[in-house]
């Protein structure tokens, strides 16, 4: 996929492979190394209309819509939402228990914003990754007191922007991106060019994008796209390196975009911080509202994190007794003594507006019942709890290391780490995922699953190409409430291609054939005096191993499991032909 990629998307354009909106699946391909980030519920006007009734599974009978969510002040979302969810009217449903229906209910309908990332996409590509540059939006709908059971209506609706490619980034992953004052911004990341990473900043007007949104805007002209600008620096500006693993967080107070670490080619680690001062009057009322007219952006250095550099790690922002700051947690690097790497879970918080230009503090108590080191992993901010939240994660670079899926609480208040042990089913564990706060929840999007029985050999000779082996990306989503301490899964995962769903049809059918004839066929012989029976099903199973042992010796999927399988088969038909008096049957 590097080839194809390799000048940043040039030749999707080149070939006409750019898909659609009307073409397009109707949730994000599979991927990690993604941006999402939440905005405010004001948005949700803009959203998608509700449908005038949900019909109940199996029947005839309608339930009303769900009702839309109270008003709420305009805030400030992006990595993290400011404001708990106002209470609003209970949702009382016809085939709820009454004890249920009269608990009120804390509707929260919420949009995010999903960026690029390295993925599937079947337009693109029939097999491998690509690097993607799509950006979708969701409607994030759920009852934050009765998380367990998703009623009609509730989950996540998705829609693809319709955007103006000649002027948008180049597709990318590992970049990083936040929400403020109606616009997406998203920093560096690697587009596959050689040599280098990027270091540019480009905008997006969300409103805009909402607007471009098939499946959202209530009004959409045909044609009409979102066209993103690539912010202009100042010509005596300094600028930081180009990079990619990176974190960036949007300063409201500050004015301006916070980069904080990342790397450069042939892991070469950053450890500096930049803040981004962008110009003054940029969302003043009646200014441009054009990007490209506003004047150019400047640079500047501020304090560096007062530790080991890191890419990787994770980062929000959080407002707290009046102060707004951003948070990083996590990362690793590459010792330069040792040649080992590093993983972090420190936890720091930046104050841009602190004299001498910021400043950092470490959290205290990280000795005691803290999260594992970790890389690739999340942290969002409920304001509500007065909380950090940190999901899943990796801890070892090794493919036979599984990923995290645990969550850990960190309270501004205790200023202590807690395990958190969630009810019900859990999301897969995962790494290079994205989360976003949402009010009173926490959405997670994506992401890789590292499978930790894959075979060694093979998993070896395809890591030191570069390369991994069954690693199965995602585009789920789901939502955990704060206050249920409870995951509902919104949107489950579809990221199986048609030809793995056929094989794993395919070997369910041979391993019923073998197993229940092992027993039919020897009893159909002795009932009938008989030899054929047992000639046919022996021919046919025989035919079946020969295929499978051709399967994997061309690496295709079908082989790895029924050869895994082949000796307990082997042992079932063996017990099963001698119980009927048979010899073994080879």
């Amino acid at each position: 996929g590097s080839k194809d990629h390799a000048k940043g998307g040039e030749k999707h354009k080149a070939k006409g492979l750019l898909r659609s909106v009307k073409d397009a699946p109707s949730l994000p391909w599979c991927r990690k190394g993604t941006v999402m980030v939440a905005l405010p519920q004001e948005y949700v006007n803009l959203g998608p209309a509700p449908a005038q009734e949900h019909r109940k599974k199996g029947g005839d009978k309608s339930v009303p819509a769900p009702p839309a969510p109270a008003p709420t002040a305009p805030i400030n979302c992006g990595k993290g939402c400011d404001l708990a969810p106002a209470p609003v009217p209970a949702l009382v449903s016809t085939d709820e228990p009454a004890s249920r229906a009269a608990t009120p209910s804390v509707l929260l309908e919420q949009p995010v914003l999903v960026w690029s990332g390295k993925g599937h996409d079947k337009a693109l590509r029939a097999h491998g990754s690509s690097m993607l540059g799509d950006t979708w939006l969701g409607s994030v709908k759920m009852d934050l007191a009765k998380p367990r059971q998703p009623k009609g209506g509730f989950g996540v609706e998705w829609g693809e922007v319709d955007e103006e490619r000649d002027s948008a980034p180049t597709p990318r992953w590992k970049s990083d991106g936040d929400f403020m004052g109606g616009y997406f911004w998203v920093f560096g990341g690697d587009d596959l060019t050689p040599n280098t990473f990027l270091d540019d900043v480009w905008v997006l007007p969300v409103e805009k994008a909402m607007n471009a949104t098939s499946t959202w805007a209530h009004d959409k002209q045909e044609g009409a796209a979102v066209g993103w600008t690539k912010l202009k620096y100042a010509s005596d500006s300094p600028r930081p390196h180009p990079r990619r693993g990176i974190q960036v967080v949007a300063l409201e107070d500050a004015q301006g975009l916070l980069v904080v670490g990342g790397r450069q080619k042939r892991e070469s680690c950053l450890g500096d911080s930049w803040l981004l001062k962008l110009p003054e009057g940029w969302d003043a009322p009646g200014g441009a509202d054009d990007p490209a007219e506003w004047a150019p952006a400047r640079w500047q250095r501020v304090p560096s994190l007062p530790s080991e550099c890191r890419w990787g790690h994770a980062s929000v922002k959080m407002r707290h007794r009046g102060a707004e700051l951003a948070v990083v947690f996590g990362g690793r690097n590459l010792h330069p003594a040792t040649n080992k790497w590093d993983y972090q879970n420190e936890l720091w918080f930046f104050d841009a507006l602190a004299e001498g230009g910021g400043a950092w503090t470490q959290a205290i108590n990280m000795a005691v019942d803290a999260p594992q080191p970790r890389d690739h992993t999340s942290i969002t901010f409920d304001a509500g709890s007065a909380s950090l939240y940190v999901f899943g994660g990796r801890v070892a670079p090794t493919l036979g290391t599984p990923a995290l899926n645990d969550l850990w609480k960190y309270s501004l208040e205790t200023l202590e780490w807690t395990e958190l042990k969630p009810a019900g089913m859990l999301p897969e564990s995962r790494y290079m995922h994205v989360a976003a706060g949402l009010n009173g929840a926490m959405a997670v999007f994506g992401g890789e699953h590292i499978d930790k029985k894959q075979n060694r050999k093979q998993m070896n000779k395809k890591a030191s190409k570069g390369g991994k082996k069954n690693d199965e990306k995602f585009n789920d989503l789901w939502a955990y409430s704060i206050e249920d301490n409870h995951w509902t899964l919104l949107s489950k995962s579809h990221c199986k291609s048609e030809e793995e769903s056929a094989n794993v049809a395919f070997l369910a059918l041979m391993f019923a054939f073998i197993f229940v004839g092992a027993i039919i066929a020897p009893a159909l012989a002795a009932t009938l005096h008989l030899g054929w029976p047992v000639q046919v099903y022996s021919k046919v199973r025989d035919y079946f191993w020969s295929s499978q042992r051709n399967f994997a010796a061309h690496g295709r999927g079908q082989g790895k499991l029924s050869v895994e399988l082949q000796p307990f088969t082997s042992c079932v038909l063996a017990q099963a032909t001698r119980k009927m008096g048979y010899e073994q049957l080879n």
